[in-house]
């Protein structure tokens, strides 16, 4: 197509291109935009270049029949498995999405096929899943025995007055109860703490002002006094964190095998590395100017000017905080011109292994730290070496410790982090739900019940579910929706971390150990709640014909993910994994 731009001393053309995810069509959907530099208004007609788009035979994913998908990864690993069934390679409705767009997860249009379904979601409020009644159950996901899930959107003190009230079923505790909840005769009892395969941290944005210096950020690390933080503000038997992935994780150190591994709590020697910054810049504490934001919670605050006054006392620092709304937050924390110098955040296992933080979150191109700016903006050569060396490594202590040189670098040595506790789950559960507790973070509900039928439930953090589309999503409260909603080729259990049967009820490896041909069960239909019926209904193709879930279902998902234009913050998961999906990626 023609398109019309002003021409000027400098012109600057930016040409977007729209492709189909599944490599189809080269003409250019959207039209050029302009950068336009007060001057002159000389006319020029510009006619966009077609870009021709990828072939997606590129990508290592082919549907061989309706009922088996093969994958072929990168490098042969113990956690392929666990990375096929993640939620951003589960099955997508292509149908639906190509007619309605961004709106395709919105009540009323929503479709899946697992144990749940979406009812209704009221946006920055309510989200209601409703039982699957045509979900056929296996005994790895069996079928639900609640019919309905209802979670609000509450911050932790008015969820758990709501708990007290009697209006919800299960609520993490505040900070601020914590105390008061121990002492209770009645709520101690229906309190459990038990572990959860998470890190808390603080990011540096390394190429920001101050904090561009790793004595600097050293030095903020070695100021926090982490037991202190447990022990007089969190009060949930959390661990303080020396590095970033969580024992307990495969490959990860421990404190037993490395309990002089990365950082410590050391007043005097922070003071002294932030004392010769500030003469080597010719300047003083007062004059610093430095920020830390966080995402908006009562408990994440009080974390925060916990170690304010941390930085103030041992440092004579005075960091400004402050916060955002989560959907907010996470955009701006990996904006390459907007993440602040200190930012806060948590990592939680997709897989229990140790690459999942190393790489996936921190390495080169993860989750915090992504290629084009952003997030921790960082790079040292020797420590993406030594996580790739890990990756393949075969002998688990030699793996452990290709890792445990690879922390050093990221908390001490670079300090381009701040670990700062490895979580425990803190929550307190009605005596008449029964339930499975989790260490992945992720709850399944069907395997929970409620003598109602129905669970009342907090999504965990004030503010809107950011999105429920498996390709988009990136946090714990939409990958909760995505995990209940619709189901992946295998399912990591919740309890024992083990990887099981999903969509697949088996797969076959290849003698290489790159190749996984999965076999598919061929019951499962996707589904779909009707308002009016107040029905769940499965749903049909325009003859009329049942849509089951197929194995294309499942290589539409993937490509969509990895299509440049879905934008997905997540697809480096499956381009650093599976063959070709990183070239495919590329716009």
């Amino acid at each position: 197509m023609r398109t019309k731009v002003l021409s000027v001393a400098s012109l600057f053309i930016v040409a977007s291109v729209l492709l189909s995810a599944c490599g189809g069509g080269a003409t250019p959907q959207t039209v050029v935009q302009t950068v336009v530099v007060p001057g002159e208004s000389t006319v020029v007609e510009v006619t966009p270049t077609p870009v021709p788009a990828k072939d997606p035979s590129i990508v290592g994913v082919k549907a061989i029949d309706d009922y088996t998908l093969e994958i072929t990864f990168n490098k042969a690993a113990a956690y392929d498995a666990n990375i096929a069934g993640m939620w951003i390679a589960h099955a997508q409705p292509q149908w639906l999405i190509e007619e309605k767009g961004a709106r395709w997860t919105e009540t009323g249009f929503f479709q899946g096929y697992g144990p749940y379904t979406l009812k209704e979601w009221v946006h920055d409020s309510t989200i209601t899943l409703i039982k699957n009644p045509f979900w056929p159950g296996s005994e790895a996901i069996p079928q639900a025995s609640i019919d309905e899930v209802n979670q609000v959107m509450l911050d932790a003190a008015p969820a758990f007055a709501e708990y007290e009230a009697g209006n919800l079923d299960v609520a993490a505790v505040p900070l601020a109860d914590m105390d008061r909840v121990m002492a209770d005769p009645v709520l101690s009892k229906e309190l459990k703490i038990g572990p959860d395969l998470c890190t808390y941290f603080y990011g540096f944005n390394t190429k920001a002002p101050v904090v561009d210096d790793p004595r600097v950020r050293l030095a903020l690390s070695m100021a926090v006094d982490r037991q202190s933080l447990i022990d007089n503000v969190l009060k949930g038997g959390q661990e303080p964190a020396q590095w970033f992935s969580r024992p307990g994780l495969a490959g990860a150190p421990t404190i037993a095998t490395y309990p002089d591994l990365g950082v410590k709590y050391d007043p005097v020697g922070a003071k002294a590395l932030l004392d010769a910054y500030l003469a080597e810049k010719g300047t003083t504490a007062d004059k610093l100017d430095l920020t830390l934001m966080f995402n908006t919670s009562s408990a994440h605050q009080k974390i925060a000017e916990a170690i304010q006054q941390m930085w103030k006392t041992n440092l004579g620092l005075d960091v400004k905080v402050t916060n955002q709304e989560w959907k907010v937050f996470l955009k701006t924390i990996i904006d390459p011109v907007a993440t602040p110098q200190i930012f806060r955040l948590g990592w939680c296992q997709d897989y229990p292994d140790a690459n999942n933080f190393v790489k996936e979150a921190i390495g080169f191109g993860g989750s915090d730290n992504p290629a084009a700016g952003g997030g921790l903006n960082w790079k040292n050569d020797t420590y993406e070496d030594l996580i790739t060396q890990a990756a393949a490594e075969k002998d688990p202590v030699k793996r452990v410790d290709l890792y445990a040189q690879a922390e050093e670098i990221l908390v001490k040595t670079d300090a381009a982090m701040i670990p700062i506790y490895w979580y425990t789950t803190v929550a307190t559960t009605k005596p008449d739900i029964t339930r499975t507790y989790s260490v992945i973070t992720m709850q399944h509900f069907e395997k929970w019940a409620s003598p109602n039928k129905v669970l009342q439930l907090n999504t965990g953090g004030a503010g809107d579910v950011p999105t429920i589309d498996p390709a988009l999503s990136t946090d714990t409260t939409s990958v909760q929706i995505v995990e209940e909603t619709t189901v992946g080729l295998t399912r990591q259990n919740e309890v024992t971390t083990l990887v099981e049967p999903g969509m697949a009820t088996s797969w076959d490896i290849s003698a290489d150990g790159l190749t996984y041909t999965f076999h598919l069960r061929n019951d499962v239909s996707w589904v779909k709640y009707n308002g009016l019926t107040g029905q769940v209904e499965k749903v049909l193709d325009a003859d009329g014909n049942l849509r089951m879930v197929t194995a294309n279902d499942f290589l539409y998902g993937i490509l969509r993910t990895l299509a440049p234009e879905t934008a997905s913050d997540y697809a480096y998961v499956l381009t650093f994994a599976i063959k070709g999906a990183a070239d495919y990626n590329t716009p």
